[in-house]
């Protein structure tokens, strides 16, 4: 297992590092596109959220295509795509080249969280899985927390370079890492634990076994992928999963926009001051990953987590003290990020063969519609009232919406990793 978590999870990680740098740096180019193009918040919001249109649209079949392809060729292609398209925001001119390629860039990634939750799944046993989530899904935070630095030092230090401003600079410069990772991808990622060369022949056995004695899933065993779209409790989970997406992603894409409303900020500071939240959601992935493998308890820790997340949200949007709004912006992004690495232990727990591939795209489905509704509904809430206050207990709302629904599933408790390990030796 830790050699799978070095070498699997390790190098997956900074394909999802680069992901995230692509995906959340418009955040940043913000600070300068949004004047210098003469966008609204309105459109701005539209254009950030137009990324999760192309991604839900093509998720199913890109997993599916991952699915019967393998990992190492399909997020190869995945890489360099994004990467290309991510670059070429150096050119957009207006609002119609902003949602095109907004739309595009989320085509080109679509597939690429739910091929790895998949790909995950069937190297990690479920004592193990949660940790190897949380290990994974933190690198999501760790792109906005180092890249929102880089991104805001570049587009002050490269303003004027090549004649381009420095937010075009920056999109020319973040795309081209994903690129070279494509390629990286295809000659080291290995598509099963047979292919893997540092594992030996005892090591495959070993990990063979533990899944063929694995019990059940928390709801059920499912390999038709036509009894688990027809399962009520995959779209609960459809459903919850669009609401925690909600607050996640406004907070991503706004939180720059939102300290620099604040007043007195540099771009620099803001990049530095954005990077807090991000690393108190580190740590909630990592600590209540690890509390809720120990204990077995899924539920209590997902409703705890998403209750104290909505509830410090809710309260940051009525304080105009910088330090302590961006305190209970950090104490939110705790709660809501420790609950995704939880969550997706449920999905991955139960969907079994082809019928995974489809059903966990149609769960990250739902990121893409609340990707998409997040940053709108901030944008537009934002433009009627004149303040975010309002829109941030909009987001705060869906975490309780999230809580709710997770207190009517029927998610029993699993095994406690100790038991699972102590047997397993």
């Amino acid at each position: 297992m830790a050699k799978c978590t070095l070498r699997i999870v390790g190098f997956l990680s900074v394909l999802f590092f680069m992901a995230w740098i692509d995906r959340v740096n418009v955040g940043f180019a913000a600070l300068q596109m949004n004047g210098d193009l003469g966008f609204s918040a309105t459109v701005y919001g539209l254009g950030a959220g137009l990324f999760f249109v192309g991604y839900t649209i093509f998720e199913i079949p890109s997993n599916l295509v991952l699915n019967r392809v393998g990992a190492r060729l399909w997020i190869a292609r995945i890489m360099v795509t994004w990467g290309l398209v991510s670059s070429c925001f150096a050119f957009i001119h207006g609002e119609t080249s902003f949602y095109i390629l907004r739309l595009l860039l989320g085509i080109a990634e679509a597939g690429f969280v739910p091929g790895v939750v998949l790909y995950l799944s069937q190297w990690f046993p479920r004592a193990n899985r949660a940790r190897a989530f949380s290990i994974f899904f933190s690198c999501a935070l760790l792109a906005p927390m180092i890249g929102g630095p880089i991104s805001g030092w570049l587009i002050g230090a490269s303003h004027g370079v090549g004649g381009l401003p420095g937010w075009r600079f920056m999109f020319l410069v973040e795309g081209i890492p994903a690129v070279l990772l494509g390629i990286v991808t295809f000659f080291y990622l290995p598509d099963t634990p047979e292919r893997a060369g540092w594992l030996d022949a005892a090591e495959c056995r070993w990990l063979r076994a533990q899944f063929a004695t694995e019990p059940a899933g928390d709801t059920g065993d499912h390999g038709s992928l036509t009894a688990v779209i027809r399962d009520p409790r995959l779209w609960a989970l459809v459903v919850t999963y669009y609401f925690w997406a909600i607050s996640g992603y406004g907070i991503i894409y706004w939180l720059p926009i939102i300290l620099k409303s604040m007043g007195g900020l540099s771009n620099l500071e803001v990049g530095f001051l954005s990077a807090a939240p991000f690393a108190f959601g580190i740590v909630g992935l990592l600590l209540a990953s690890y509390l809720s493998d120990r204990s077995g308890d899924r539920k209590s820790y997902l409703v705890g987590l998403s209750i104290l997340g909505g509830v410090a949200l809710a309260a940051s949007g009525f304080t105009a003290s910088i330090p302590l709004a961006l305190g209970l912006i950090c104490v939110a992004a705790f709660g809501i990020w420790g609950a995704q690495a939880i969550f997706w232990t449920i999905p991955a727990g139960y969907l079994k063969d082809r019928a995974a591939a489809a059903g966990i795209a149609m769960v990250n489905m739902a990121a893409g519609l609340g990707g998409f509704t997040g940053p709108y509904l901030v944008g537009w809430v934002r433009d009627a009232t004149g303040n975010f206050a309002l829109a941030l207990v909009a987001l705060a709302a869906t975490s309780f919406i999230m809580a709710g629904i997770v207190t009517l599933l029927p998610i029993a408790r699993t095994e406690r990793r100790v038991r699972a390990v102590a047997g397993a030796d």
